[in-house]
Formats: structure tokens, C-alpha cells, sequence
């Protein structure tokens, strides 16, 4: 038996010299999830407060987009997990004092959320968009009568879905950089600044592209 003693730290795999603690899923996840939670929250405000002809792209065409987008980060988080049989286990329990816990919870809420969302707004931005089942009718008739809730729903669930990233990444100690309370607030204005640079990108409203720009710019100070 030959022994093999180690007396260096540089011979950590994947860690030293490259310092690589995740592949490419998990930045994929967080750049899409912070888009989404942007697209969601500011569709749900500008609804709420009654301005959805005045900012058409914002309420409805990027809220469409939303499912697609979270779908496709989904994916990646899922191609990042070890056993991938295992996913189910998240939903077993419910942690408090968990940031994953609660992050799995808010993708559980926020994924079917998006998608009754982008339907209630899909027949305004495609005209002769048709339902194919009768029972899809029901429901979305259902789902219109609690738009408001819909949207007060979608306000909570995106800025979670914005702030629990940066929450689980603050409690990697091994990482003084990360290691602040500000990161989660952080991720969130990100976040809502990602999303409102694709209203900016897909908007032909030069009245709501202006308050965007505002907006986005006072969010990018705050990142600042």
C-alpha cells in the first residue's frame, strides 16, 4: 500500500486554480429568474394601478414571454442537480430558515402564476388567438374575475423570486464577497432592471419607453 500525503491546498479539483464552484446552469438560472421576476413584477404594478393601455408592452406582451423564460432557467437549475431524481424531495418539507427551501416554494407558485398571467393577456396581443378546449375557456373566464389577486399574487412572488438568489448566495460564509446582507435586495433591483431593459428593447411606445428609461436608469443607480 503506497501512502499519498498532501501538503498543499493546491490541489483542490475545481476549485484551485480555477475557483470554479458551479458549470454555466446556475448563471443561466440567475440571469433568467432575475429577468422574470423583473417582466412579472412591473406587468402586476402597472395592471394594478390601471395602466395597461398606457403601457401595453409592459402589462402584456413581455408577461408572455415570462413561462418560456422561467421554463428555460428551470431546465438549467435542473441539469445542474446531482441526482435529478431526487427534485421531488424539495417539496417534502417546508424549511423557514432555509433560502433554498423558500427559493423552491416560490418557483413552485410563480411558474403556474406566469403562465395563468400570459394567458389572461395573450388573446389582447394575438386578436385571433382561440382556446382550443372549452374547459380552458372556464378557467380563464375564472381566472379574470381575480385578476387583481392574480396580480397582487405576482408582486409577492416575483420580488421573492428576485431576492431569494441573493439571500442563499449571502449565506456562503466561505465567501466574504457574497457574505452581506445587501445581496438580496441586490439581486433584486437587478433583477427588476433586467426586466425593464427587455420592455425597453420590445416597446414601440415612445411615451412608455421614456418611463422606463427613467426607471431603469434610477435602478441602475441604486445597483451602483
Amino acid at each position: 500500500m503506497h501512502e499519498l500525503t498532501i501538503t498543499s491546498g493546491r490541489n483542490m479539483h475545481l476549485i484551485d486554480p480555477q475557483l470554479t464552484i458551479w458549470g454555466w446552469e446556475i448563471p443561466v438560472y440567475l440571469f433568467l429568474g432575475g429577468l422574470v421576476a423583473g417582466i412579472l413584477f412591473f406587468s402586476a404594478l402597472y395592471f394594478l394601478r390601471g395602466k395597461t393601455e398606457e403601457m401595453p408592452t409592459v402589462v402584456r406582451v413581455t408577461p408572455l414571454l415570462a413561462p418560456i423564460l422561467l421554463g428555460l432557467g428551470l431546465f438549467a437549475l435542473f441539469l445542474d442537480l446531482e441526482y435529478k431524481l431526487h427534485v421531488f424531495r424539495f417539496y417534502t418539507n417546508i424549511r423557514l430558515e432555509s433560502p433554498m427551501s423558500w427559493g423552491s416554494w416560490t418557483l413552485a407558485v410563480i411558474l403556474p402564476l406566469s403562465v395563468i398571467w400570459a394567458a389572461l393577456h395573450i388573446d389582447k396581443v394575438f386578436p385571433n388567438w382561440r382556446w382550443p378546449f372549452a374547459w380552458l375557456k372556464k378557467a380563464l373566464a375564472f381566472f379574470k374575475q381575480y385578476a387583481r389577486v392574480v396580480a397582487w399574487l405576482l408582486i409577492v412572488y416575483s420580488a421573492l423570486l428576485g431576492m431569494y438568489t441573493g439571500i442563499l448566495l449571502s449565506a456562503f460564509n466561505a465567501r466574504p464577497f457574497w457574505n452581506s446582507a445587501i445581496l438580496g435586495p441586490l439581486f433584486l433591483v437587478s433583477g427588476l432592471s433586467t426586466g425593464l431593459a427587455l420592455n425597453l428593447l420590445l416597446s414601440r411606445n415612445e411615451k412608455e419607453k421614456h418611463l422606463l428609461s427613467r426607471i431603469d436608469i434610477m435602478a441602475i443607480s441604486v445597483e451602483l
